[in-house]
């Protein structure tokens, strides 16, 4: 037949596999929330940056558009309207006829982009300009444009402004011709007219030349006008940056691409309650160039600068600040339950091995009495104990250890019974001063015993008649308990001292209270540590550690002194002293001070 050997398991051994056993319930739930917590913030994340991508494209996108519109016009600008007088055919006749151009006239200008002026560079690169009908001033003066002379110097005040700019940027030559050839070329048809699509450059100075290669018959030319980049460009970015809404700050860089001057801007979007607002920086932000959004290029012809938008982590929006809430709840509640089942897991725990040390300290105290009553019993009735003297202590020794057992069984039945409300304490007012003589019936024999003395003490303001409020029976425990529980472990702590072999008892009024009675058993034990001393009341707990205990005892007398006190209304505390402890007993109380 087969044996099967079973472990018993240890306190320490059970508390070791709890742990591991909640510990691994605990990362089953908290890693998949963890994750789920992760990937949803991943999304938040990535919505939001769609979000931001979203509003980045719609606000190039308007730029773009207003950009197209503005090249689309100059596109479809007829060739001959870059000349001072153009030559217009008469739908009705087919005659040929000399208008001045409407660039000629500043009021036909497009609304103000920071347009500085149109020009038209000939094949031998000199500049005319739909402003003025000539190159010099002389030929301006003898030609009847009908302009006042102010006005004249004022065009002329523009034109050297644009012959300059380009004559910086290789547009032009520094001559003027004085002849009037160029001019009658406004005069000759343009049957033949081939365009190229415009192009941009930037200067020094901050200004774009936008130009395009025009072939009239066969005549090469340019054509094209100069503007001001800030009012042309930049402020069309501010305008529609402004309107883009972001939630947070959004750094924009403005660079122009496969060029060694290049534009470099940063434009640096914020959102301050609600009102938007663009800044142009010449430095880049760093703080805001870590997020990535968006890329692109400007439509042609400034398909050579790129827009790049960039920000710093994204804010949490109004939903993903509720889910990270309530996600935040859920761990919080889900460690505070495991701790508190952590908590329950390891009193059970403790309490069951307290309950298993308790069988095992109640099958002790009760062994042991009784195998020494039925031997010295045993011995009275066969007769083996002829001396009287002998046989009278044997009979003390008989009627003390089941004075003994008794108080052991009442102390369990009692604790039993206030556990499961099953016994009341019926408390009334007793005179203070009769049960100095209560408290001596019921321990005299055990002081004697131990050859230790009482000292009992009323403070002095204590009236005659003062009464405390308590249940004799639940009072004459609580006074046993206590004086046994200190003659034992002094017993146990084998001090040699005899002058420490006596408990003061006394009666003093509460400090706080002149309706409070204090009741106090102090000893000159061996005492207790402060971390034990806020245990000494807990069920079971003895001091010490169970292998290597030698003091006798069950664990539930201070437990008990404890469940009768709170059952009379009273409250009890124990204090520390240098030799030894002392109880104090709140008891309700009257007519305690002595009138005076």
């Amino acid at each position: 037949m087969a044996e099967f050997k079973t472990r018993i398991i240890g306190d320490k051994e059970r508390v070791k596999r709890f742990r591991i056993m909640l510990s691994i319930s605990l990362a089953c739930v908290l890693i998949p929330l963890a994750l789920i917590i992760y990937y949803g913030l991943q999304q938040l994340n990535n919505e939001t940056d769609f979000q931001y991508q979203l509003k980045s494209v719609n606000a190039l996108k308007h730029i773009n558009k207003k950009l197209n519109i503005r090249v689309k016009t100059e596109r479809k600008r007829p060739v001959s309207q870059y000349n001072f007088f153009q030559v217009v055919t008469n739908p009705l006749t087919g005659k040929l006829s000399k208008e001045l151009s409407p660039l000629s006239n500043p009021d036909n200008y497009p609304e103000r982009v920071g347009l500085i002026g149109y020009f038209q560079i000939n094949t031998d690169k000199t500049l005319s300009s739909p402003l003025l009908p000539n190159q010099t001033k002389s030929q301006v003066i003898q030609s009847n444009t009908s302009f006042q002379w102010p006005e004249i110097e004022r065009r002329i005040v523009v034109k050297e402004k644009i012959r300059n700019i380009l004559l910086k940027n290789d547009f032009v030559i520094n001559a003027d011709n004085d002849t009037a050839v160029k001019a009658t070329e406004a005069n000759l048809p343009t049957d033949n007219i081939r365009k190229e699509s415009f192009q941009v450059k930037r200067t020094q100075h901050n200004e774009l030349i936008l130009f395009r290669n025009v072939w009239i018959n066969q005549q090469h030319k340019v054509q094209g006008f100069i503007v001001e980049f800030d009012a042309y460009l930049q402020r069309l970015l501010i305008e529609y940056l402004e309107q883009a809404h972001f939630e947070q700050s959004v750094q924009v860089r403005l660079r122009t691409i496969h060029s060694d001057q290049g534009i470099l801007q940063y434009f640096k979007y914020s959102n301050n309650n609600g009102k938007p607002s663009v800044e142009v920086l010449d430095e880049p932000i760093p703080e805001l160039g870590d997020n990535y959004i968006y890329e692109s290029y400007i439509i042609a012809p400034f398909q050579k600068l790129q827009l790049k938008f960039s920000t710093g982590s994204y804010p949490l929006g109004s939903a993903s600040k509720l889910v990270v809430f309530f996600l935040s709840v859920l761990i919080i509640v889900i460690i505070s339950g495991c701790i508190g089942f952590y908590w329950v897991g390891i009193r059970q725990i403790e309490l069951a091995e307290q309950r298993m040390n308790f069988v095992s300290s109640v099958s002790h105290e009760l062994k042991t009495p009784l195998t020494s009553i039925l031997m010295y019993a045993e011995m009275l009735m066969s007769g083996m104990v002829k001396n009287p003297q002998t046989q009278l202590e044997y009979h003390e020794f008989i009627y003390g250890e089941s004075d003994r057992l008794s108080r052991l069984i009442n102390n369990i039945l009692k604790l039993s019974n206030l556990n499961r409300q099953q016994e009341m304490v019926n408390v009334e007012y007793v005179n203070v001063l009769p049960l100095q003589d209560t408290i001596k019936s019921k321990v005299s024999s055990l002081i004697e015993k131990n050859n230790f003395t009482i000292n009992f003490s009323i403070d002095e303001k204590i009236n005659d008649s003062a009464e405390v409020l308590v249940d004799l029976d639940a009072f004459s425990q609580i006074v046993i308990n206590l004086i046994d529980n200190s003659v034992k472990f002094f017993n146990a702590a084998k001090i040699e001292d005899n002058a420490r072999r006596k408990i003061d008892i006394g009666f003093s009024v509460a400090k706080k209270s002149k309706n409070n009675l204090i009741f106090s058993v102090r000893d000159y034990g061996p005492g207790i540590s402060n971390a034990e001393k806020n245990r000494i009341f807990e069920l079971f707990y003895r001091e010490g550690n169970e292998m290597t205990r030698t003091t006798p005892g069950t664990g539930i007398g201070l437990a008990l002194v404890n469940e009768l006190v709170i059952a009379q209304g009273g409250q009890i505390n124990v204090n520390t002293k240098e030799q030894g402890i002392e109880f104090e007993v709140l008891f309700e109380g009257r007519n305690i001070i002595l009138s005076k």
